[in-house]
Order: C-alpha cells, then structure tokens, then sequence
C-alpha cells in the first residue's frame, strides 16, 4: 500500500480500494484516557452497515489517534454547495432516498447503544453508486476531552438541539433534530437556523424562533414529517423508529429493498439461462419484503 496524497483532515493511500485516515490530537489525554479511547473506537470498528462508513482499523501513534476508513467521492456539504451554484433545487425524490438511508443508519447506531452525536452535511458522505454513508459517529463521544471535539462544536453550531441550547445531555433525539436540520438544508441550501451575533443569539433562535417550512415546490407530506423531527420539546420529537414507519418512508423503503432483492437474485442467475417472460408479479416476494422492512423498523 503506497501513501499518495496527504490532506487536511487525512491521508489518503493507493491500494485495490481507498481509504482515508483521520488523525486526531490526544496530546490532553491521560494514558488511561487513550486506552479507552482506543478501545471505543475498535468498538466502532465492528459495526457494518451499507449507509456507514466502514472504520477499517485504528490506532494510537504518539500523541494522535489514527482512525482509517474507507473513502467516499464526496459528501453531502459539497454537493448542496454546487446545487447552490447552479441554482438548481435537489429534487424530493433524491431528497426521500437520501432520507431513508440516514435513518436506516441511524436505527442501526441507536439499536447498537451508539449516538451520533455529529450529524451534519460534512458527515454524510456521498459513495460512486450516490448512496450515502454516515462518517464520523460515535467518535465525538470518544473526543468530548480533547481540543478536537471543542473546536468541531464551535465550529458547527447550526445543528444543534434546543435541548443542547439549555445545556442538557446529548441523547437520541438531538440525532433527529439535526437531520431534520439537514433536510431543510438539503431543500434550501442553508439551515434554518442563523445569526449575525454569535452562539447566544443562534442558541436563542434554534429555542424560540418560528420552524421555518420547506419551499412550496416540496410535498406537504415531506414538510410534515421534517417538522415532526424539529419539535423543540425532545419527548414529543419524532424518533427514528416512527419515521421508519411513516407512509412516506415506508414507500422508500419498499423501493429500496425490492432493489436489494434485485441485486441478490440477479447475483444467484445460473450462467445460461433462458430468459424469462415478465408480467406484473416479476420482482420481489411480497412477503419478503414485508419481513426485511419488519428488520429494519424492529431491530
């Protein structure tokens, strides 16, 4: 494996796949504090899921904590910034898919006792196949020590929680409310929540300022549901599991397995086959479906 490029926030190396290496400064850890570290992070690493990004291995050199992971093309801050400049609006239809795979990845973390706790367009990575991937869960935990994890809280305050406004603890639904924010950023360019006047004055408005709508060429059935994930109090927020089982998710989620059962089958095909006539009942086993879309909502 050759080292080829060196980045700011990674290096990237030659090999059958790419990876990238995230380095991150544990100089202000105890050496107890870097085991544990350590240690959560392999944790991390143990996780598979096709909407996560995959932690291929870590480890601790000098005073930095060497996380490598699989490498995407982009991500979801990149792309918002060239639709911006095209001026062109992110259709719903992309919008509800890239939806559906979040919260899917999601469900998995949450199911596996891990919060995001970092949920911003910059960590939605964007693969060849245009499936997104979540980076960089859980690893904010691990950092709640370092300089790393203040200067990242500073530096993206637009997502945070009405409840981490008023200083309470991070939990599952501050997952939520920062992908509702990323929706409305998907369909506006921008997150609903600003200020010219520093942290107090955005705290302010993400407590009491009006949830603003999506634009009128988005669904009512679209807005709905990205304001059910902005409720400001956190026990009357809309968890993953009923967006999981919303109308709107439910008919993505329908699309997306009958496309992984596709894929399965057209992987099982013998190599001489004759081909098959195609009616209206082609495709996915009803039932099938149903029981991998119970896997998803129930695990």
């Amino acid at each position: 494996m050759k080292k080829i490029k060196d980045m700011e926030k990674g290096n990237f190396w030659e090999s059958q796949y790419f990876y990238v290496m995230k380095i991150i400064n544990i100089s202000q850890m105890s050496q107890k504090e870097k085991r544990q570290c350590l240690k959560e992070v392999e944790l991390l690493s143990k996780l598979n899921h096709p909407f996560i990004v995959k932690y291929i291995e870590s480890y601790i050199e000098g005073d930095t904590l060497r996380i490598v992971m699989k490498h995407c093309k982009g991500d979801l801050y990149h792309y918002i910034q060239n639709k911006k400049k095209q001026n062109t609006p992110i259709k719903e239809k992309r919008i509800l898919i890239w939806l559906t795979q979040i919260l899917t990845a999601l469900k998995f973390l949450h199911s596996n006792h891990i919060l995001h706790r970092d949920m911003k367009s910059l960590n939605i990575l964007i693969d060849s196949d245009k499936r997104v991937r979540l980076c960089d869960f859980g690893i904010s935990k691990v950092l709640e020590n370092t300089l790393d994890y203040a200067n990242t809280l500073i530096g993206t305050p637009y997502y945070l929680s009405p409840e981490l406004c008023k200083d309470k603890k991070y939990s599952w639904p501050s997952d939520v409310w920062a992908t509702g924010c990323l929706i409305y950023e998907l369909a506006t360019f921008r997150t609903p929540f600003h200020s010219t006047k520093g942290i107090q004055q955005l705290c302010y408005n993400i407590r009491y300022a009006p949830i603003p709508d999506l634009p009128n060429i988005y669904s009512k059935e679209l807005n709905n549901i990205y304001k059910s994930m902005l409720i400001r109090e956190p026990s009357y927020r809309a968890t993953v599991q009923q967006l999981l089982v919303s109308d709107i998710v439910q008919r993505q989620l329908k699309l997306l397995i009958e496309e992984k059962i596709r894929e399965k089958q057209s992987m099982k095909k013998p190599l001489k086959e004759k081909p098959a006539i195609e009616n209206e009942n082609s495709g996915a086993n009803e039932q099938e479906v149903k029981t991998l879309l119970l896997d998803v909502v129930d695990t």
